[in-house]
């Protein structure tokens, strides 16, 4: 379940971990219920890694959180009929499942420049 983040930021690290303490969950909680690792909650709180579209959605979809809160510090943390967050929500997971695709066509290309240069040497 676990994608690949887009961009890290340390302000949206500190806002995913104010939401879950407003959640009353530990870090092994939420991961239980995000089904990811302990870790990974720690490294999103310590701006090591960032939010996956997967976190995203569980926590849009299973506790009403705002996305707009999360990514931007707009607004509060529960989610109360703001407009445009299921399109903010999709606009997220296209950009994650781009990144991954370019992330596959990169290696496809670092693969045929390696054939290229062995059969010049």
């Amino acid at each position: 379940m676990q994608s690949h983040p887009v961009t890290f930021d340390l302000a949206r690290a500190l806002r995913f971990k104010a939401v879950r303490k407003h959640l009353k969950m530990s870090q092994a909680e939420l991961a239980k219920v995000l089904k990811v690792s302990q870790t990974l909650i720690s490294f999103i709180e310590k701006g090591q890694a960032d939010i996956t579209s997967e976190i995203y959605e569980i926590l849009f979809n299973k506790f009403n959180i705002s996305i707009a809160y999360l990514n931007a510090n707009n607004g509060s943390i529960e989610r109360k009929n703001e407009p445009g967050q299921k399109q903010l929500l999709n606009v997220i997971k296209t950009l994650h499942a781009d990144v991954e695709l370019l992330k596959s066509e990169m290696e496809m290309l670092k693969m045929e420049r390696n054939n290229r240069l062995k059969l010049v040497k």
